[in-house]
């Protein structure tokens, strides 16, 4: 056999791994993949396993591949290991295939060109050039680069390893489309060394953009996007601007968006983009859309609705460390999840460590505006922590059976002269608890004044068991009740809102003698009908809607208005599930110890959970005509979409804005929020701030 190297270059042939499929596709769906030497032809041929269907030899034998999804980076592996070996005349090898599938930018794009266990120095020393070849349509450096390089009279199989979704194809913007590059091989390192077809010059087409002609909320839903590109869409971007984005822009998205948030309303002009994988843009698609309130309800006061610019902040205070008759080293450390506004004292209640969930009484002294917590003021407690459940915090079973696991107060109200809570389990899989809502007195340490546990409404405590919030006296009557109560995003998120909830009931008729109290439902969103956003959804931030990140902790429904707010902590950027880290290469790869978890750049949180960095205060408005429509049954109570997102700026920040509980006074005007973990104190001590913004 001649062995001129010239006669037998290295050959090197794409097999593509498309992410949607469970097996091996290249020209035809294969089970295994070979390579005979065919001697009287002086050239390596293709062959491959179609089904069960071997074509070639007799001696040649079927490699089964497995194929698993992990974490959404796919994996390909060999199940039995095939250790290389020489391959004479009309020898049949069988191949080792190694795939590591990864976002661009994740790994390092490497081309390493070896044989499969045999060290460096026994690598293709060949110098000579070698093309490779992307089938049409095949998506751009996934797969694996097969070979062969000549070595005496015999050629030994070589395995080229592609560990970078950004590829050998291109390492500068405009060659990852390229259907054909020319590769210079040196002692088995692979180099760009020059291109030789034709680069994507093809912008794609925006080919449908269809948006709702009118619509009675800033938060636009139900657009849609459909782009084409002589080889793939990549991202889409939805703009109110005619000016091209930028290749880098950051609004650029994976996934079509589905909706929008405009600032204000009136008549809008939207425009729709796509991109491909070399960074073309496409020219805009607009359409137009008008955006106004809906009329009132039959009955409705016609009052305004609020923007954000009525929202003024005054200023925040501090709260106190010290134990104040908690278990030592507990009083308000990590406190701040439900508190509620006391008239008669000009005071708030709030419930301490959340291990204890004993509620205590401060004052609430002068407000100041300041970014340094030495410059604010601190509260006084005016009566120390008390248990005001009476020992029955766990008795929320159906039957008031206690339930076993971690629970929390949920939400406090000061309503009629009585102080409202009510208690939800935090990780309730099996679905056990049923009742929620409790009754007690204004004096903490006054004992024998608790009612409960009582069942509110026909729904899951996970949509109830939260924050409370009083009703105007002129929208009572056309929603059914003085008061709402909410509760929304907590684990197992099948029992929870997918965004903000309420349901409204009258608090008075909590009380020893009931189990259970009427309510009607009026806003919600259940993981069947997910219309803000899907808890489990990864693929792209969603800033305005709901995320696995979104916490919602509090509720007002200020007088004069026709606004119902609902405040939390919503993660700006692309959703994740797992461990945090501060290292932004190791977003979204595997935890070496625990390969089943993969990490999520998070620098402000290091906890093992959902991440959405970076973090901001957000209040979702609603339009309270919408509410009232929804307990009339004119509409679902997931159809109910807040007319704006405001997401304020706190000034004492902590990166990780995690929001608590909220409480109103409606003669002042005023709105307390507290911000979890905003004063890190001194020794164990790390409490809530008190910020307070006035309705003007």
């Amino acid at each position: 056999m001649n062995s001129d190297a010239n006669l037998h270059p290295p050959v090197l042939r794409l097999i593509t791994i498309p992410l949607s499929s469970r097996f091996l596709k290249f020209y035809g769906e294969l089970n295994g993949v070979e390579r005979c030497f065919k001697n009287e032809q002086k050239r390596v041929a293709d062959r491959f396993y179609l089904g069960s269907e071997v074509l070639c030899d007799d001696r040649s034998r079927n490699v089964p591949v497995l194929l698993q999804e992990f974490q959404r980076e796919l994996f390909v592996q060999v199940a039995q290991g095939a250790i290389p070996h020489d391959i004479g005349e009309n020898d049949c090898g069988e191949f080792s295939l190694s795939v590591f599938h990864a976002p661009p930018g994740r790994l390092n794009p490497i081309l390493l060109i070896g044989e499969s266990r045999v060290k460096t120095e026994n690598f293709c020393k060949s110098s000579s050039s070698v093309r490779l070849r992307r089938p049409r349509g095949a998506p751009a450096a996934r797969g694996v680069y097969l070979g062969y390089c000549p070595k005496g009279n015999k050629m030994r199989k070589y395995v080229a390893q592609v560990l970078a979704a950004t590829s050998i194809i291109g390492l500068s913007t405009g060659l990852v489309s390229c259907r054909e590059v020319t590769l210079s091989m040196t002692n088995g390192i692979s180099e760009l060394s020059s291109t030789t077809s034709i680069v994507d010059a093809n912008p794609p087409v925006v080919t449908a953009f269809l948006v709702p002609a009118f619509q009675s909320s800033l938060l636009v839903s139900e657009i849609s996007i459909t782009a084409t590109d002589n080889l793939a869409v990549t991202e889409f971007l939805l703009t109110e601007s005619e000016s091209s984005p930028a290749q880098n822009d950051s609004r650029w998205s994976p996934i079509a968006p589905t909706n929008h948030h405009f600032s204000s309303f009136g008549t809008k002009t939207l425009h729709a983009f796509a991109k491909d994988a070399a960074g073309n843009v496409s020219a805009r698609k607009s359409a137009g859309i008008t955006i106004a309130p809906p009329p009132p309800q039959s009955g409705s006061p016609s009052e305004p609705l609020l923007l954000q610019s009525n929202l003024v902040y005054q200023g925040a205070f501090r709260i106190p460390g010290g134990d104040f008759g908690s278990p030592q080293y507990s009083g308000f450390s990590y406190s701040g999840t439900a508190i509620t506004y006391h008239p008669g004292n000009n005071s708030l209640y709030m419930v301490g460590h959340p291990y204890h969930n004993l509620v205590a009484e401060v004052s609430i002294p002068a407000i100041k505006s300041s970014g340094q917590l030495s410059e604010l003021n601190t509260a006084t407690v005016l009566q120390n922590f008390s248990d005001i459940t009476e020992g029955n915090l766990k008795n929320i079973n159906a039957g008031g059976t206690p339930y076993s696991s971690s629970l929390h107060v949920g939400g406090l109200l000061v309503f009629n002269g009585r102080l409202i809570g009510n208690v939800y389990a935090y990780y309730d899989a099996a679905h056990n608890a049923a009742l929620s809502h409790f009754v007690s007195g204004l004096n903490l340490s006054a004992v024998g004044d608790f009612q409960g546990m009582i069942r509110v409404g026909m729904q899951n405590p996970g949509f109830v068991a939260g924050y409370m919030a009083t009703i105007p006296p002129q929208w009572q009557a056309l929603l059914g009740g003085p008061a709402m109560t909410g509760q929304a995003g907590i684990p197992i998120i099948g029992r929870s809102s997918h965004g903000p909830a309420a349901t409204v009931f009258n608090p008075d008729d909590l009380g020893s003698s009931v189990s259970t109290v009427a309510a009607t439902p009026v806003l919600g969103y259940p993981i069947e009908h997910p219309t803000l956003g899907n808890y489990g959804h990864t693929d792209a931030a969603i800033p305005a809607g709901f995320n696995m990140s979104t916490q919602i902790n509090g509720a007002v429904f200020p007088v004069g208005s026709s606004t119902v707010l609902f405040f939390g902590r919503q993660g700006l950027g692309r959703p994740c599930y797992g461990q945090g880290t501060s290292d932004p290469s190791l977003d979204r790869q595997p935890v070496p110890e625990y390969p089943t978890v993969m990490y999520c750049y998070d620098p402000v949180s290091a906890a093992k959970g959902s991440h959405g960095y970076p973090y901001s205060m957000i209040i979702w408005a609603y339009n309270a005509n919408d509410l009232v429509a929804a307990k009339k049954g004119q509409k679902n109570i997931w159809d109910v979409l807040p007319y704006d997102v405001w997401f304020p700026v706190l000034p004492i920040g902590t990166g990780n804005e995690t929001m608590g509980g909220v409480g109103y006074d409606p003669e002042r005007q005023l709105i307390y929020v507290s911000q979890k973990n905003g004063d890190p104190g001194t020794g164990y001590f790390s409490g809530p701030v008190i910020h307070v913004f006035k309705i003007q």
